[in-house]
């Protein structure tokens, strides 16, 4: 898992590394650094990225998502939250720039990406099963102004072994994983969340 840290992103900055692009942030596109998290995915089969879109486009889908009423979708013993229609999201995630991100860093090919968006807030939940079928590669963003653990909501992928991956939320983050066989499930959120919500982008590969 490769999370870089300030020191890097200020030596990349400082050697005038960076080059200009609207979407994806500057540090990750660094051909150097984008080695290094190819080598950490291919090894891993996963790989979290933090402020993982420049600031101001993450401002901007931000916004969005928040100007968004969902639809409140509940089976008892499967799930609930709230399910968002955001049409521009569709055209956004299936930007060349992002997917020939993706294949760079998987050595993969996709062409195109199926994009889900949920909104969980208190009472929300999803249990353990596989809703992406065939499908073994995907993508999560999360989007957030402040969480603490104690909410609850982190994301959990497990296999039969009882094997555990867990993601916390934090807001401006990307996890590109290939599940191998992996369910996943988001831990329910509890009454210390109060009115805080945090928005999941799921994006499934093909």
């Amino acid at each position: 898992m490769v999370l870089l840290n300030k020191d890097l992103k200020n030596l990349l900055a400082k050697q005038g590394l960076l080059r200009n692009y609207n979407m994806i942030n500057k540090i990750y596109l660094n051909r150097e650094v984008k080695k290094k998290i190819m080598g950490s995915y291919l090894d891993n089969g996963l790989i979290r990225l933090d402020e993982f879109f420049n600031e101001d486009f993450y401002k901007d889908i931000f916004k969005r998502l928040r100007r968004n009423y969902g639809e409140r979708v509940k089976l008892a013993d499967r799930y609930s939250y709230e399910k968002l229609d955001v049409m521009e999201l569709d055209k956004i995630f299936n930007d060349k720039e992002f997917l020939n991100f993706i294949n760079l860093i998987s050595c993969e090919n996709f062409n195109n990406c199926e994009i889900n968006v949920k909104k969980f807030g208190v009472e929300n939940y999803t249990l353990l099963h596989d809703s992406t079928g065939r499908k073994r590669m995907e993508f999560l963003l999360i989007f957030v102004d402040k969480w603490d653990d104690k909410f609850g909501g982190y994301i959990v992928y497990t296999d039969n072994e009882e094997k555990s991956l867990i993601f916390s939320v934090k807001g401006n983050s990307f996890i590109l994983i290939n599940k191998k066989g992996m369910k996943r499930f988001v831990k329910y959120v509890n009454h210390l969340a109060g009115k805080k919500n945090f928005f999941l982008v799921e994006g499934r590969l093909e």
